[in-house]
């Protein structure tokens, strides 16, 4: 692994990439943080698939000014990293999922949701539109753990998503088993309750360390020194000894 190491931050559905600014003095490496396509335009992103949010995040990992990726996925974009490592295991040494959705083998993202909320968004999906929850339902899902300022600054940042990505199959064949793997539940998480975050992670699959933080579904919010903490510990162990 090469000795300079960095963090590739993708956030997870209706989220963007400006909702790791807390997270990032606070990390011990470089990072970036991925916009995934059609953040905050309703028509982009009804017509986004996984292969170009994959792109996206691939062309970071490319332009990265260095060439050790610690690549961390948050929530949808669990579905999202796999496949980046996949295509680029000479860069990816580590992936932390963050309450994130890993389907079984062949499954969409949709497999992984409750079966009363799926109409809606599978539906939206079929027609290729966008969807965003209302902004009650997205301070129940998301904010629990905040307080007012949080959750003001978390709802502003929300974005239509790509229901039609929550359709598409999801594959992780070919994915090196040299590349690290780090699950990071979230005891307080509404969204991704843990009983579910459990699922996830036996889809993934070992060897798979796990690390549980009392949080919602936002660490990143509520507990970024947490979170960051866990992620700076995973550089540590996939940094070459010197």
């Amino acid at each position: 692994m090469p000795g300079d190491l960095g963090f590739v931050l993708v956030h997870g559905g209706f989220h963007r990439a400006a909702c790791w600014d807390g997270l990032l003095p606070l990390l011990d490496g470089p990072a970036v943080a991925v916009d995934l396509p059609g953040r905050g335009d309703r028509r982009a992103a009804g017509g986004a698939t996984l292969e170009q949010f994959v792109t996206s995040v691939v062309t970071a990992v490319d332009s990265a000014p260095f060439s050790g990726v610690v690549l961390v996925g948050h929530s949808l974009a669990g579905i999202v990293v796999p496949e980046v490592a996949r295509r680029r295991p000479d860069r990816v040494g580590h992936l932390v999922f963050v309450s994130a959705t890993i389907p079984a083998e062949g499954r969409s993202a949709f497999s992984t949701v409750p079966w009363f909320i799926r109409p809606l968004p599978y539906w939206s999906g079929k027609r290729r539109r966008a969807t965003d929850p209302p902004p009650a339902v997205s301070r129940w899902l998301f904010a629990n753990d905040l307080d007012e300022a949080a959750t003001e600054q978390l709802v502003a940042q929300l974005s239509p998503e790509s229901a039609a990505v929550g359709l598409e199959p999801i594959s992780r064949r070919g994915l090196s088993p040299a590349i690290g793997r780090t699950y990071v539940c979230l005891s307080r998480d509404r969204a991704m309750p843990p009983r579910r975050q459990r699922r996830q992670i036996a889809n993934l699959g070992p060897p798979c360390q796990v690390v549980t933080l009392d949080s919602g579904h936002d660490p990143f919010y509520s507990r970024p020194a947490e979170l960051a903490g866990v992620l700076n510990q995973t550089m540590r162990l996939v940094r070459p000894s010197q």
